[in-house]
């Protein structure tokens, strides 16, 4: 009864959603469905609601790996920078992932600055991070907003039907 319970709290969340939480909620989803598909992060599909998107897994993950990771979850975070010029409670999780992940970056796999990293290592990967993602997101607006606009109707999209819509823009 686990999945019902969750499908329940999901509906009721989306209910809850007045017409700008939802426009909020669809580009900030949006904007890390776009990431993930531009960083070659695979995933199965993303919702307006129920917040993460459902990632596949592999064993050996390189720096380029986790540094996609990393901009998938701070790509919601950027994306209502430069759309609202403000940030969101939104975010919460999704930053503290990308924290945890450059944190681990540097100091289970030596991914930092030299083998033994420090803090502001970590600091530094999520700034490179940011830096990227601000361009990335400017220069694809257009794109953004249309993928947003779909999930706003259909509330869920597969990761094939977001590619098609970014195909069909570009």
């Amino acid at each position: 009864g686990n999945l019902v319970a969750m499908v329940q709290t999901n509906i009721k969340r989306l209910l809850a959603y007045s017409e700008r939480e939802k426009e909020i909620q669809s580009l900030y989803q949006g904007a890390k469905a776009l990431s993930a598909h531009w960083y070659g992060v695979e995933f199965d599909k993303i919702s307006l609601v129920g917040g993460q998107i459902k990632e596949v897994d592999k064993e050996i993950l390189s720096r380029s790996d986790f540094m996609a990771k990393i901009k998938v979850y701070l790509a919601g975070y950027v994306a209502m920078r430069l759309l609202y010029n403000e940030t969101f409670s939104n975010a919460a999780q999704d930053l503290a992932r990308a924290r945890e992940l450059a944190v681990e970056m540097v100091e289970r796999y030596g991914m930092g600055g030299g083998v033994f990293g420090e803090g502001h290592d970590a600091a530094a990967i999520i700034e490179e991070a940011l830096e990227e993602l601000e361009k990335y997101l400017a220069q694809h607006r257009k794109v953004l907003e249309r993928i947003a606009q779909e999930l706003r109707a259909r509330e869920t999209l597969s990761s094939e039907e977001i590619k098609e819509l970014i195909d069909a823009v570009f």
